[in-house]
């Protein structure tokens, strides 16, 4: 409300290549189960989901998950926010967790995105599901590879907790 935004760039080109591989090691990730690491528009997720979890990307879980997606895809976020807005514009790819009815999750969830070149933007959605009597912990990291310099990023996060869940969320 009181930042002037008028040295924002939204001339800026959209990320459009990465090497998720290339992110460096982050303390942030260390103990996740499972990590889904999106750079640029290419994704990598390393490492297992618990039982009665599922990680996977947005375009992914379209397909595995239809009814899931329509029903909570784009429901929750603000439209008249500018950021919002310009996500819903630009958006490539994202994160999708869906958590089982009384999944107790066995370890935290990583999701990531790295940032590996300067002068880019980005816009990526999370979409989490977690259904009545979940239990789970999700850490979301936005970073930039050394180097990556200045950029922008327009997340947006859209979360449904069901009755008697629990979510941690970083």
């Amino acid at each position: 409300e009181f930042t002037s935004l008028e040295k924002l760039d939204l001339s800026l080109p959209l990320v459009s290549t990465g090497e998720p591989s290339a992110a460096p090691d982050v303390p942030e990730t260390e103990g996740a189960v499972i990590t889904l690491t999106q750079a640029g528009d290419s994704v990598e997720i390393v490492g297992e989901a618990p039982e009665g979890v599922t990680v996977s990307t947005i375009a992914e879980a379209a397909v595995s998950h239809p009814d899931v997606v329509e029903a909570h895809f784009g429901t929750l976020s603000d439209e008249e926010d500018v950021f919002v807005t310009r996500n819903e514009t630009l958006w490539q790819g994202g994160a999708f967790v869906p958590v089982s009815r009384g999944t107790q999750a066995s370890g935290p969830i990583g999701i990531r995105f790295n940032q590996q070149t300067s002068g880019e933007q980005q816009a990526f959605r999370v979409l989490v599901v977690i259904e009545s009597g979940a239990t789970a912990e999700i850490r979301e990291l936005w970073d930039g590879t050394e180097g990556s310099g200045d950029g922008i990023l327009f997340p947006v996060a859209e979360i449904v907790v069901g009755d008697g869940a629990h979510l941690r969320y970083l």
